[in-house]
């Protein structure tokens, strides 16, 4: 089990203090709305890996995401904070160099977005909208250009792309998943568009009437559904376009929290809820970490100038922490949801398949942010004694 309060040891040692992860396993299977994780058992999580040092190959910055190759191979791309390169690594962690370079021609970037893997074919995006084609090996392909935000008031780069089977490409014109959790941003767009970088539909997160939230289901102009969400909501989107999954505070109060996890397809309809249960963590300090964290670049789901509104205060700040603190969706149709421990300074993370089902449970140190996984290869990173990050490769146990 991993003892909580287990730490990452600083240099090029291993994880001092953990001998694994409880996983917690939901008895019952099904797809009924409106669950509650319960029940648990115990699985291992191993450390297998960790990368980067502050002279080595892989000087790492604050790690903005990772992308697992859906192709042959586990090939993984790293995007960093403040990079114009995107960093490739083999799944064993060696380092097979970098794409890109700063510039504005083929194949240069003004600053990495995000990355995506289809079939053979890499898409990397850059803060200038333009999203440019890659082999599988590296070589430059060709180059989109990225179209006008979908209401046609202001330009937007992509940060999220997800390549669907039928050729299109699914873009997330906002600031990444999770980003409306700190109240700075009303709209984000993930929108769908052919080869020639045609418009073909939208799913857009918007301020509706009145000032409340919505996730608006759109192809084209006829809106299929609503799904009404908070400034303190987290949201992750499928990496294949299927369905959204919000994590929304049902109840809070200064020693727990309750968050109802609800995953919508895109024609706005409910698949599965789930309730989950965490501590309550107060921001009595909170707020001062996060605007470092934003001032070392390593909240990359924030907009540009989230840092000043939140030091300005503009951004309302809660007494309490959201429950959920990390929320992402992986290749295999699992969701991973970080919520907030029992014990100080650790995270739960529990893991969700395709039909809501609870496949388990990881109790992580908080400093650990586990960022992508496929099958039982899990990535992530955290920060040493200095602050300088690493990324780290797990193997997950059965589920």
């Amino acid at each position: 089990m991993i003892r909580p309060g287990g730490h990452l040891e600083a240099g090029r040692g291993v994880l001092m203090g953990w001998r694994g992860v409880g996983l917690l396993l939901l008895m019952g299977s099904g797809c009924m709305a409106d669950r509650e994780v319960e029940s648990v058992a115990t699985l291992d999580l191993q450390l297998e890996q960790r990368l980067g040092s502050l002279d080595g190959e892989l000087s790492l910055q604050p790690i903005r995401g990772i992308t697992l190759s859906q192709g042959r191979g586990d090939t993984l791309f790293v995007v960093q904070a403040q990079t114009r390169s995107v960093w490739v690594l083999s799944a064993q962690g060696d380092s097979l160099g970098a794409i890109g370079r700063f510039g504005s021609g083929p194949g240069e970037f003004t600053g990495v977005g995000s990355v995506a893997v289809h079939q053979d074919t890499l898409w990397i995006s850059d803060v200038n909208r333009v999203v440019s084609r890659f082999t599988a090996d590296g070589q430059f392909i060709d180059q989109l250009r990225f179209p006008l935000d979908p209401l046609g008031e202001v330009e937007s780069a992509p940060h999220f792309i997800a390549p669907l089977a039928d050729g299109t490409l699914l873009f997330r014109s906002g600031y990444g998943p999770g980003s409306v959790a700190a109240g700075v941003l009303d709209r984000v767009a993930n929108v769908r568009v052919n080869r020639a970088g045609e418009v073909l539909d939208t799913l857009m997160l918007q301020t509706v009437a009145g000032g409340s939230m919505a996730i608006r289901f759109a192809d084209g102009a006829r809106i299929m559904g609503l799904h009404p969400v908070d400034s303190s909501d987290r949201i992750a989107l499928d990496p294949r376009g299927r369905w959204v999954v919000v994590a929304s505070t049902a109840r809070s109060d200064l020693t727990d929290t309750t968050a109802t996890l609800t995953w919508v397809g895109i024609d706005g309809e409910t698949l599965h809820e789930q309730t989950v249960h965490a501590r309550s963590r107060p921001t009595s300090d909170a707020r001062e970490r996060f605007i470092d964290q934003l001032a070392r670049g390593s909240s990359a789901t924030l907009p540009w100038g989230a840092l000043d509104r939140v030091v300005d205060e503009q951004v309302p700040w809660p007494s309490v922490l959201p429950p959920v603190t990390h929320l992402f969706a992986d290749l295999d149709g699992r969701t991973w949801v970080a919520t907030v421990h029992e014990t100080a300074g650790s995270d739960r993370w529990f893991v969700f398949g395709e039909d809501g089902e609870t496949l388990g449970s990881l109790v992580l140190p908080e400093n650990v942010r586990l960022l992508a996984a496929r099958g039982s290869t899990v990535w992530g990173w955290t920060t040493g004694a200095y602050d300088e990050p690493y990324l780290l490769r797990f193997s997950l146990g059965e589920m």
